[in-house]
């Protein structure tokens, strides 16, 4: 082969790699057209579909919250049904602490608990009262529970649910029957105002918290004295244990032994007011009375 073959031959391979080289190129270039639109599109989808993952489980816990939030307001309200319904069981199931109401000492007259079981204290003036189910207690007899400033602001609350303290019942509402009493009056026409204002009642438990404390006999008085007018007030020192049918025996003339026998069967029956209160004052109470003595009044 001469020189010039050769040239021609190589020209010719230059030719063909040349164009081997473009077609590929080319080729490429039309398919990268095509796969960056779907890169494009895969990428939009891919960030929906991690904003679709993202929003998930912030829209599922927004369903269990308000799931959450839901079984909670049920609750809530079932809860709220059960508490406004106070069920008391029976009374023998119930402990009271103290079961006898010799054991309470109160200031004012004895009552019932809540659920009307348990012996507990009248509430005396400026006590607290009132409240749900009158768990603070009620007032004695001639006070009334009174809402107080002192207390706070009740509005949103019931009327019969509010806090109280107790307080004087005002004459006029006490006797609808008579006409108000002018303040004036009460040094001059005392008697009046005692039909209406009697002291607490004469009981032991009233007494055995203080026994120089004035007391209204009305209810266990030895003699009922007209001139005392309706309280026959008195003093708990002229109170005492009196058995209803002592029997201590009979005793000859001058049988001293018999007589002091005689004596120590008295004291028994009888709670002295040196000693007040009794020791025994359970087993007097079951088989004595508590009976109180009136003083007699000035002549004229």
């Amino acid at each position: 082969m001469d020189l010039a073959g050769i040239v021609t031959t190589i020209c010719i391979l230059v030719w063909l790699i040349g164009t081997v080289a473009i077609v590929p190129t080319e080729a490429g270039k039309n398919r990268n057209k095509p796969r960056d639109k779907n890169s494009k599109r895969g990428n939009s989808d891919r960030g929906k579909d991690r904003e679709q993952r993202r929003d998930g489980p912030e829209k599922g816990r927004d369903r269990g919250s308000r799931r959450r939030q839901g079984g909670t307001s049920r609750d809530r309200e079932r809860k709220g049904r059960e508490v406004e319904q106070l069920r008391c069981p029976p009374c023998e199931q119930l402990h009271c602490n103290p079961r006898k109401p010799s054991k309470l000492n109160c200031k004012g007259g004895i009552g019932a608990g809540i659920c009307g079981c348990c012996p507990r204290c009248l509430k005396v003036e400026d006590e607290l009262c009132g409240g749900k189910w009158n768990y603070l207690g009620s007032c004695d007899a001639g006070l009334e529970c009174v809402q107080d400033v002192m207390l706070g602001v009740q509005t949103d609350v019931p009327r019969d649910q509010r806090k109280g303290i107790c307080k004087p019942i005002p004459l006029e509402r006490s006797q609808p029957g008579l006409p108000p009493v002018d303040p004036s009056l009460a040094i001059s026409d005392q008697g009046q105002l005692e039909q209406v204002q009697c002291r607490p009642k004469c009981t032991p438990e009233f007494c055995a918290n203080d026994r120089k404390a004035i007391c209204s006999a009305v209810d266990n008085v030895d003699r009922k004295k007209s001139c005392q007018g309706e309280c026959q007030h008195t003093s708990c020192m002229a109170c005492e244990f009196v058995a209803l049918e002592p029997d201590c025996g009979r005793c000859g003339r001058d049988d001293f032994r018999c007589m002091r026998q005689f004596a120590k069967c008295i004291r028994r029956q009888v709670c002295s007011k040196a000693i007040w209160p009794c020791a025994s004052i359970d087993q007097q109470e079951t088989s004595g009375k508590f009976q109180c003595r009136v003083p007699d009044c000035i002549p004229g």
